[in-house]
């Protein structure tokens, strides 16, 4: 009897058990369901937003975007166009490349995978449970819209695509990386007008940023190796750009911080042909067999980009392949650095060059700080959310309610012949701008002053023919071997090197020769 209820009670306490179990279970299921059910509907809410905010901005238009939710993972597509600025140059281009017709938009298609609920969990504990719990976890595409790369079939051929990997963790920090792959340039045949071709090699992109959504930081760094391309008409090359971010989010509601973009060489050339005839050839009845100077290092044998073929011997006339117009900087540092305090915004630049050679001139290093202060954060902060439709006038008045100041000090640069340096000051007065009554007299408010001094041979590094036009302009005063240009803005009045400049008073300027000397000592980039 004894035993019997024994094991009555057991199967009684058992049941319970189960039961408590079965409800503990139930209780962990639910929750799990809400949690999913919340971090799907936090998910399609924060995709909401993003394309709110960018269908405010005045220089973006959202053209579709969708969203489809599920309960670990959720997809969306949006299809913005960059107009504006942005569009405008993307025209330029396009018809710098010998495109015609061509529309004052960039169109882009961004894919989102968006991993939510258990999977990003999952993903942090499989991670050895590094940092905070991860909340969501973002894979995008960006890719150009059909009608840009149809734009760039006959061109350049399709570019790559850039991949972005996003994390947002519990504490609200987020992780990005960015990257696009190295890909060849090859243009491909586009069925219609003759265009300028362009070949070579994109070397890729990498980047990685740490970023905030309570206070609004971001810090990271992005590096491209460079870019190489050639075409019929020039040469390009650009090397190690990189770009360091440390801003934050001022309560103004500006970005505020640091940049630092650094390039490790950018160079260009044009690229000209000459019809030698066959008497003016070589005593071998050929021409020398030479190349058009590379720009620095020769490019790499997979450029993609068709290498300028060497002179052959022949008694027939010959095209001669030459380059013009080289120009090559090295070790350009750019750092920003922005700040607001009492209202009033403060930008400065430092700038820093290792070198710069233009035609065997070849000058550095050089240095100088550019500085725009007293702006006021707010107004600017509002002009650049667009609250408000306004002209330039408007703008101008808003801009200017503090006068600001735009200031370069310390400009220097080393030239064989000496070194170059200078200095300018502007200041936009309020009490006048807001006297203003037509944008054309904007200029009334502004007083500014320039002044450069250094060897003459220094003009060479704007090109011959700027050169030379420049110094008998009456903006550049040459003694002996040293120039000075002083220019000053007067309550709209134009002074150069002392003397009022108005229209019409002056003459088309002769050509004077300012080629480099052999003194001034030529190098090959």
């Amino acid at each position: 009897m004894f035993k019997a209820d024994r094991r009555t009670a057991d199967l009684s306490a058992g049941a319970c058990g189960m039961k408590k179990l079965g409800i503990a279970f139930a209780i962990v299921a639910a929750t799990m369901s809400i949690l999913l059910w919340w971090s799907s509907l936090e998910a399609r809410q924060a995709y909401r937003a993003l394309v709110a905010e960018l269908d405010a901005r005045p220089t973006l238009r959202v053209l579709d975007s969708d969203y489809e939710a599920g309960w670990l993972r959720s997809n969306a597509v949006t299809k913005v166009e960059v107009r504006g600025a942005g569009g405008q140059a993307w025209k330029r281009a396009l018809e710098a490349l010998g495109r015609a017709d061509v529309r004052a938009r960039l169109g882009f298609r961004v894919t989102h995978d968006v991993e939510h609920g258990l999977l990003p969990l999952v993903a942090w504990i499989e991670g050895g449970l590094q940092g905070a719990p991860e909340l969501v976890r973002v894979t995008s595409r960006v890719d150009l819209d059909q009608e840009a790369r149809d734009e760039l079939r006959g061109t350049t051929g399709p570019l790559p695509a850039l991949l972005v990997t996003t994390t947002v963790r519990s504490n609200g920090v987020g992780e990005m990386h960015l990257a696009v792959p190295a890909q060849a340039l090859e243009p491909r045949d586009s069925g219609e007008d003759p265009v300028l071709r362009v070949a070579g090699r994109w070397k890729g992109l990498q980047g990685h940023f740490v970023f905030s959504l309570l206070d609004g930081t971001t810090a990271g760094r992005l590096h491209a190796p460079g870019i190489d391309i050639a075409s019929e008409d020039f040469r390009f090359k650009l090397l190690d750009l990189s770009v360091g971010v440390d801003t934050r989010r001022d309560p103004s509601g500006l970005l505020v911080g640091g940049l630092h973009p650094r390039i490790g060489r950018v160079a260009w050339a044009g690229i000209s042909r000459e019809v030698v005839p066959a008497e003016a050839q070589d005593e071998d009845g050929g021409a020398s067999r030479e190349r058009a100077p590379s720009l620095g290092a020769s490019p790499p044998d997979d450029t993609g980009a068709e290498a300028i073929p060497e002179r052959v011997a022949t008694n027939t006339p010959e095209i001669r392949v030459t380059e013009h117009d080289a120009v090559v900087v090295d070790g350009i540092d750019l750092p920003l650095r922005a700040e607001v305090a009492q209202g009033a915004l403060r930008i400065q630049i430092d700038l820093a060059v290792e070198r710069k050679d233009r035609d065997g001139f070849v000058a550095g290093p050089g240095a100088a700080r550019l500085v725009l202060r007293d702006v006021d954060a707010a107004a600017l902060a509002g002009i650049l959310a667009d609250e408000a439709e306004t002209g330039p006038l408007a703008t101008l008045r808003r801009v200017a309610d503090r006068s600001p100041v735009l200031e370069l000090t310390g400009f220097t640069l080393d030239t064989p012949a000496g070194p170059l340096t200078g200095s300018a000051h502007a200041r936009l007065a309020a009490e006048r701008a807001l006297r203003l009554v037509s944008p054309a007299t904007a200029p009334t408010a502004l007083d500014a002053r320039m002044v450069f001094e250094g060897p003459a041979q220094a003009l060479a590094l704007l090109g011959a023919e700027r050169a030379e036009r420049l110094a008998e302009s009456g903006f550049v005063e040459i003694e002996g071997d040293a120039l000075r240009s002083e220019v000053e803005l007067r309550e709209g009045e134009l002074v150069v090197n002392g003397e009022p400049l108005r229209g019409g008073e002056t003459e088309e300027p002769a050509i004077v020769s300012l080629a480099p000397s052999a003194a001034a000592g030529a190098a090959t980039p």
